[in-house]
């Protein structure tokens, strides 16, 4: 229950903003309530709880709660078309883990809708590259045949589609349909997604 769930963390909120407000669990708390909202259909709501989130989680640079959080930003505000905002947050994200050294398996999703963002904005290649680095992290992190793999791979695809890197991208695509074969059952409509880039 979304409504049940925002309740809970608003009153959360309220009692840990009076005592500790800039505590990382209060982060937590909003990034919870801000996933709920977000669940809810409210979108402009759960921004602004993301970015409350955000405004404390920077206090703890190590902590993964600002990979989550950058993250969700990220992803809501590309599913509402703000391509640049989202793109901006998935490059702070990358930068910020670079610099730590940390290549695991967030950087690797952020990456990757980074070259959502850049396909969208036509920048190939530059989007072929953020999504070669997705797959290498990702399969560094959970290993070749992982499930979500193929999405990797097929994204991959599609930029080199749009790079005239055909040869490459009908591998991606393949490698795409073999990894998703293995986990649906025969026929599934979802396989059909990636055999219609095959056929592009």
């Amino acid at each position: 229950n979304h409504a049940r769930a925002i309740e809970l963390a608003e009153r959360a909120i309220a009692i840990e903003t009076a005592i500790r407000p800039d505590h990382i669990d209060t982060a937590q708390t909003y990034n919870l309530l801000a996933t709920s909202h977000a669940r809810a259909g409210n979108r402009e709501a759960a921004l602004a709880a993301f970015e409350s989130a955000r405004a404390i989680a920077v206090r703890f640079p190590e902590h993964k709660l600002l990979k989550q959080v950058d993250l969700n930003l990220g992803l809501l505000r590309l599913q509402g078309g703000e391509v640049e905002e989202a793109a901006a947050s998935f490059r702070e994200l990358i930068e910020r883990s670079t610099a730590a050294g940390d290549n695991g398996v967030s950087t690797a999703i952020a990456h990757h809708q980074l070259a959502k963002c850049l396909i969208q904005q036509e920048h190939y290649q530059e989007a072929a590259d953020h999504a070669a680095k997705a797959v290498q992290l990702h399969a560094a992190n959970l290993g070749d045949d992982h499930p979500d793999q193929d999405l990797m791979l097929n994204l991959l695809g599609i930029a080199e589609v749009s790079l005239g890197q055909h040869e490459a991208a009908r591998g991606r695509f393949a490698r795409a349909i073999e990894l998703r074969d293995r986990r649906l059952p025969e026929g599934d409509d979802r396989t059909a997604y990636f055999e219609f880039e095959v056929g592009q």
